[in-house]
């Protein structure tokens, strides 16, 4: 079995699993013992007056009734429903995309906590790709777009499914 406590690539893998899949909070001031159930509902079918910019939640006993009696639908939250996911990068004409490497670590972030190396994207039929070559560092200009019955080109061959 694998040692998790070392420090590497691995451990935020680690640290990701500790943190989404064993959920726990704490409400306050009504709650002060964790709580290991969430459930995600939808409410509120009626617009607010200004739907670009609802009002912010207020967490008074009134609000959360209000709320409540607003609610339609609800589902309760396992810890087997709850998945990592990674952030969404469009594909962009122009954009020299850096290559997929195993010898570091490609979702290091910067200080808005945006990773820094861009080497996936998502097309406009939402295929994902990893870019395995870029050819020197040339800017994509070809949007990846692949099926199984197609073969790759030169110009596509930098993104893989």
């Amino acid at each position: 079995m694998a040692n998790k406590n070392i420090l590497t690539n691995g451990s935020k893998l680690s640290q990701i699993e500790l943190m989404y899949y064993a959920p726990v909070a704490v409400v306050p001031p009504y709650l002060t013992e964790p709580i290991n159930v969430f459930y995600c509902f939808l409410a509120k079918p009626l617009p607010w007056d200004d739907n670009i910019n609802p009002p912010v939640p207020a967490t008074d006993l009134k609000s959360l009734k209000a709320v409540y009696r607003n609610m339609f639908i609800v589902k309760k939250i396992k810890t087997n429903d709850i998945s990592p996911v990674i952030q969404r990068i469009d594909w962009t004409s122009g954009v020299m995309y850096n290559y997929f490497q195993d010898d570091g670590d490609m979702f290091e972030k910067d200080q808005n906590g945006y990773i820094t190396y861009i080497f996936y994207v998502k097309n406009k039929y939402d295929q994902v790709f990893k870019c395995l070559w870029n050819n020197n560092d040339q800017p994509s200009t070809v949007e990846p777009n692949h099926t199984l019955n197609q073969a790759l080109t030169p110009q596509t061959k930098c993104f893989k499914v």
